[in-house]
């Protein structure tokens, strides 16, 4: 009852304040003028903020004769402001106790600095959408002083935040953010997402960045990224400020979705105290940046990218030492990290230098039960059941450089090494069990696998620029570089009982093994380009790029020396180094060398206006590839074409269409033709005999902003298709055991559509967003249609004969065995998503209501 009245009392309260508004508002007028040529000034944004207040109240645009009508201010004092590109910001202090206030001519003086720079704040506009840029006002989305730079994210339209922190706008991954056109953390969007506080923003642009080879020549060379910009608040730029949050809790016992308590050991590490902290420290001036970063908690809300910990999940999945029947991802972290991140510029700004370091650390403790019921064709169906567990530990540190430097106009130099080293530890064990639908048991056992790792890499790129005379003519030069080492040493064992008719075996399935497996990656690349102006806004350019890739694979899996297997359990795990054996089938030595070149041609065509490419390039590739002394190579000729038309309507309205072509290659994983045993219930082959598969990909854009009405448009079509894509063929074995081997399979296809629309509803303080998603996709698997029998294909020293197994069902005469074996296991994917909503804004108050549907 109490809750009730209070609800009414608040609707109550919030109509008075409605009509005592209504009573005590006025219109304020004006017209903008040109100080000097004294012609009106159209389109400039002019707002109100309130005495005392640093939060705008009111903004509109004025009219093309320049004139201003500010309706519903309330009584008071007041800072009237109006900003125009190419004009100083006029101010001036007004009181308002009338109706009406007739301001008269306001005349504003030029700003010859601020129009050669050609900025404009546009702040009355919630959305912008201006040619490769999609500009939101940050104070048009209301946030807490608590709230970190991801809450902001998540309230603009078209932005999407995922449950792993990962950023994409309009479907498009964001790579990277900066602030104020500096780069932040280098190549961690997610750590900067999750440590600066929303409220140090005032602009935020969403960018569709060509490489600095491309903004230099102008000519596209296909490699685009979608980063952020932000602008920070012209109140925080010229001193240090700090931003300190902490939050506690504790966790509820949790119930399983039919109301049942969830069993003990899955609760022991969720009903626990609940931590997160963070800290940001900032000076920002107009040449120079540094922020200290510090976060931690147990909340899932790891605040930074865990690259160490991604190169040792990378090796636990690579063969040995993986993780089989779940306890590998999701689960509780507890996280903790400090960076350190600074800029500045020097000699005039002609150089700028920016570096940082981050020290992270990660706990994650995961734990699942599945069920999961498989349909058999021609037999019956199985049920399979699992309990998992899992821990894992990783630290790393990483440093990063980036010197760009201008010699002159016509010369340049741009300078990132990286550098990233760090560790970690896993211990992961799992109990299962497969019936049939009427009991019948086929297996069950334990699983464990354990290890401890070290990693470390070095890359970089170097970019010269230079241009060459005449307009147009320049010749950019680019090398880039990577070399990795990846080492784990792991413990893989198992215990499995199968069962025939029912009848378990005398002596059961034993696995007990360890590996010792070290990874070398190191690459090289280079690309040159050359750009000539052909007259009548025409270009052509040649590029030529070369890139090289070494990776070598080692992996030597030993057997444990004689023990009591009566006696081997999850409590038990023995292992005995003195009298281990060498296992040649589960040890392997993979070399891999990759040599691509690039050999491209463009026509451009640029105006004001219009920009339209079209261009190929001939891509000659050399595979070679040497497995356990067996070696393999390949070589092949692809073609890439390219086409792209930007079309510039206006400053607010545009459309782009781009068409890319790639020939890309099977990973070292895929290739390797060595089975991974480390889920006793799941085994995993390479396949030697893959071959490239090619990507055909093409995206339409339109966004149009009208600057008087504050109403923005985006939408976008996408659509790929891939030919002989890598996907798996699935079997069981009469043991229940599955099987999965990569193969090039029929073609795949893709198609996205995006519609955003933000705008406010006539004059009122209402505004309604919408975004609206498509996603439709289409690809093809292969699953045995019976058990089939895999013992055939091991040789006598439990080698598995790749060449007979693949010659029987994908081997020339072999057509018609693949299509009564397998079938063609199609997949269609439709899924369509609708975010609505509607605000209501007051000087002080906010409200908004919104619905999410999805449909899949």
């Amino acid at each position: 009852m109490r809750k009730t009245a209070k609800f009414f009392a608040a609707i109550l309260s919030f109509f008075l304040s409605v009509t005592l508004f209504a009573q005590n508002s006025a219109n304020v007028t004006g017209t903008l003028l040109d100080g000097n040529s004294g012609e009106p000034v159209g389109f400039a944004t002019v707002s109100l903020t309130p005495k005392g207040s640093t939060k705008v109240s009111k903004y509109v645009l004025s009219t093309s004769a320049g004139k201003v009508t500010i309706e519903g201010v309330r009584h008071g004092t007041y800072t009237l402001k109006a900003e125009m590109m190419g004009y100083k910001t006029y101010t001036q202090e007004i009181t308002i106790r009338d109706r009406n206030l007739a301001l008269g001519d306001l005349k504003m003086e030029v700003d010859q600095e601020v129009l050669d720079a050609a900025s404009v704040s546009a702040m009355g506009n919630a959305v912008v959408v201006k040619k490769d840029t999609v500009e939101y006002n940050a104070s048009s989305f209301a946030t807490t002083d608590n709230d970190m730079l991801i809450n902001l994210l998540k309230k603009l339209p078209g932005i999407e935040v995922g449950d792993d922190g990962t950023i994409t706008s309009n479907g498009e991954r964001v790579t990277k953010i900066y602030i104020d056109g500096k780069t932040f953390f280098m190549d961690d969007p997610q750590l900067a997402s999750q440590n600066i506080p929303a409220k140090m923003i005032e602009k935020l642009k969403v960018i569709k960045k060509k490489s600095e080879q491309a903004e230099f020549s102008g000519v596209d060379d296909g490699q685009e990224e979608t980063v952020i910009d932000l602008s920070v608040q012209q109140s925080m730029m010229n001193g240090m400020f700090a931003n300190v949050m902490l939050g506690a809790g504790h966790d509820l016992k949790g119930e399983d979705a039919s109301g049942d308590d969830v069993p003990d050991w899955m609760t022991e590490h969720n009903d626990a105290f609940r931590f997160q902290s963070n800290a940001f420290i900032g000076n920002f001036r107009k040449n120079s940046q540094i922020s200290l970063i510090l976060n931690a908690n147990n909340a899932n809300t790891r605040g930074f990218g865990d690259i160490a910990g991604g190169n040792m999940r990378a090796m636990m999945g690579g063969g040995g030492g993986g993780f089989g029947g779940g306890g590998g991802g999701g689960g509780i972290t507890t996280s903790w990290m400090g960076g350190l991140n600074g800029s500045v510029d020097l000699f005039d700004n002609d150089m700028q230098l920016a570096g940082n370091y981050v020290y992270n650390g990660s706990n994650t403790y995961s734990g699942s039960l599945t069920s999961r019921t498989t349909h058999m064709h021609g037999s019956e169906d199985i049920v399979s059941d699992t309990e998992s567990h899992g821990v894992s530990n990783s630290d790393g540190h990483r440093f990063g450089i980036r010197l760009e430097h201008k010699f002159s106009e016509n010369t340049s130099i741009l300078f990132e090494p990286q550098v990233n080293f760090g560790g970690g530890n896993f211990n992961n064990s799992s109990l299962f069990n497969t019936v049939s639908v009427s009991g019948v048991p086929s297996n069950d056992g334990w699983s464990s696998s354990n290890g401890l790792n070290n990693n470390w890499a070095t890359s970089g790129r170097f970019l010269l620029r230079q241009r060459l005379g005449m307009p147009g003519r320049t010749l950019t030069a680019n090398v880039n570089w990577n070399y990795s080492e990846n080492k784990m040493e792991s413990f893989n064992q198992s215990l499995t009982n199968t069962y025939r008719g029912g009848t378990k075996a005398d002596v059961p399935t034993l696995v007990n093994q360890r590996s010792e497996q070290n990874t070398n990656n190191v690459s090289a690349s280079g690309r040159v380009e050359y750009t000539e102006p052909m007259g009548g806004n025409f270009y052509l350019s040649a590029n030529y790029a070369y890139n090289w890739s070494e990776s070598h694979t080692n992996k030597d899996t030993y057997n444990s020396g004689v023990y009591d297997w009566h006696t081997y359990g999850l409590d038990n795990l023995i292992y005995v180094r003195d009298g281990e054996t060498y296992d040649d089938v589960y040890s392997n030595s993979i070399y891999n060398r990759n040599i691509t070149q690039n050999i491209g041609f463009n026509a451009m065509y640029q105006s004001s206006k219009l920009h339209a490419q079209v261009g190929a390039a001939l891509m000659p590739r050399n595979i070679y590839n040497m497995t356990n002394g067996r070696d393999y190579e390949d070589k092949s000729l692809n073609w890439a074409p390219n086409a792209s038309v930007f079309a510039n309507f206006n400053d607010f309205s545009n459309m782009r269409f781009f068409y890319n072509g790639r020939s890309s290659q099977p990973s070292t994983t895929q290739l390797m033709p060595v089975m991974d045993n480390s889920n006793p219930l799941s085994m995993t082959l390479g396949n030697p005999y893959l071959v490239s598969y090619f990507n055909h990909s093409v995206r339409l854009e339109y966004g149009y902003t009208n600057r008087q009405t504050f109403f923005s448009l985006r939408t976008n079509l996408n659509g790929s298709m891939t030919t002989d894509p890598i996907v798996n063929a699935v079997w069981y074995d009469p043991a229940m055991v599955q099987y999965r081997f990569p193969i090039n399979g029929k073609a795949s296809r893709n198609a996205s559509f995006m519609f955003m629309v933000n705008t406010p509803i006539g004059k009122s303080n209402f505004r309604v967003s919408t975004n609206t998603n498509v996603n439709y996709s289409q690809s093809h698997s292969y699953i045995g249609a019976a058990k089939m029998d895999m013992s055939g294909y091991f040789n006598e020293n439990k080698e598995f004969d790749y060449v007979k197994f693949h010659d029987a069902y994908w081997g020339k005469s072999a057509t018609k065995k693949f299509e009564s074996d397998f079938l063609d296991n199609r997949t269609t994917n439709l899924n369509v998503s609708e975010n609505l909503s509607l605000t209501y804004r007051l000087d002080n108050l906010e409200l908004t209501a919104g619905a999410r549907t999805r449909m899949s």
